[in-house]
């Protein structure tokens, strides 16, 4: 049985718009700051110690994806952002329901959903990152697209949602795609590509 959780493309068209912020001049200019989002800062480290945790994660679900720092950044973007367009419906409902699970929580929503008990404790003992079963779990964003299919929230993405900047190194977010896409130097002329939108978790092996 695979763990619950939805795929990026899943969430495709969610919203069409792009976070393509860049940098603000503060961002740009501190060492070591990945991202600040309405004025939290998500530092590189942190950045990275997410990234390996949802690394092991998905391999620990059998999905041969290997995610890159970026797409670790454009999925706890593109939870932020869902959840601060939700906070602006004012309905608890919704906003509880996107809210981040406790490392307890998911342990319980492994052991009711994994059926393979090794697979099941490896991943217990590996997930220890909030953030990082925030990502694995890309939760937020589907609680939106609900909402926006039921019409308690517009569907046009709204950017103003979301205080953002981007450190230049990791390129804009892509929310419709939960991407980031890379950017365009003066000299290189290629298009940008944007990272893989393979699945977050793979099927788990019966």
């Amino acid at each position: 049985m695979a763990l619950k959780s939805w795929s990026h493309r899943a969430v495709a068209g969610l919203a069409a718009g792009m976070l393509g912020l860049g940098a603000l001049a503060g961002c740009g200019a501190q060492p070591g700051v990945a991202a600040v989002v309405d004025g939290e800062v998500i530092t590189q480290e942190e950045l990275s110690a997410v990234a390996a945790q949802y690394n092991r994660g998905v391999a620990l679900t059998g999905n041969a994806w290997q995610p890159s720092e970026a797409d670790t950044l454009a999925i706890m973007l593109s939870n932020a952002y869902a959840r601060a367009v939700l906070a602006g419906t004012g309905n608890a409902e919704l906003i509880e329901a996107a809210r981040p699970v406790t490392v307890g929580e998911f342990a319980q929503l492994v052991d009711e959903q994994i059926t393979d008990a090794e697979t099941a404790e490896a991943l217990k003992a590996e997930m220890t990152n909030p953030v990082a079963i925030d990502v694995l779990l890309l939760w937020a964003p589907s609680v939106l697209m609900t909402a926006q299919q039921e019409g308690f929230v517009e569907a046009e993405f709204d950017e103003s949602a979301l205080d953002l900047a981007i450190n230049p190194r990791y390129g804009s977010l892509d929310y419709t795609n939960i991407t980031m896409v890379a950017p365009v130097y003066p000299w290189d002329l290629s298009p940008p590509v944007a990272e893989s939108t393979t699945d977050v978790l793979g099927e788990i092996a019966q």
